[in-house]
């Protein structure tokens, strides 16, 4: 009984972030794509422009054909096999940025959020050292940064034909560090 309990409120869980992307989405605009739609099994476009801080400064978050084009990349390449890797949900918290929400956000100019090939995801089934480390052994990607590790989530950004795998760790200043993941590991010790 306790073991259906939990599924239940994971399932739940899950329902009301869904619930809560499609709120965090302007209801009467044409984002360029049906948001309720999958791309892939596990992951719906919505999940991609939805923005608490967006809505917040009235950004209407919208991408162009080649950053929904670079957003369906990133799933179909990182986000969905990581998620049949390790047979759990993965939350994404940020996904496409526009300039003017990036820059409300913090971002980098440079971001790869900006281009629509990077997201920050987390999961609160396992530890995050492990998610990171399934990711780093894809096959192909081009970034990877633990934001505000051993809590926070884990950057993962991918763009056609860049394939350099680059390690970084961002500390609570702000300060990225290019590091190994065996110093990462370190930190769970």
């Amino acid at each position: 009984m306790v073991k259906f309990r939990v599924w239940n409120w994971l399932f739940r869980a899950r329902e009301l972030k869904k619930e809560n992307d499609m709120k965090n989405v302007y209801p009467d605009v044409d984002y360029g794509r049906d948001l309720t739609k999958n791309i892939t099994p596990n992951f719906k476009y919505g999940e991609f422009v939805a923005s608490e801080k967006a809505m917040e400064y009235g950004i209407k978050n919208i991408p162009n054909e080649q950053e929904w084009q670079n957003i369906e990349f990133v799933v179909k390449t990182i986000l969905q096999p990581l998620r049949d890797k390790l047979g759990i949900p993965l939350t994404v918290n940020s996904g496409f940025r526009n300039n003017e929400l990036n820059i409300k956000a913090g971002g980098s100019p440079a971001s790869f959020h900006r281009l629509g090939c990077a997201v920050d995801v987390d999961t609160h089934e396992i530890p995050l050292v492990k998610l990171l480390e399934a990711a780093h052994e894809l096959p192909e990607w081009s970034e990877i940064i633990a934001e505000y590790f051993p809590g926070g989530w884990v950057h993962i950004a991918h763009k056609k034909g860049d394939n350099r795998k680059m390690l970084k760790l961002k500390d609570n200043k702000h300060n990225f560090a290019k590091v190994t993941l065996e110093y990462i590991k370190n930190i769970y010790k």
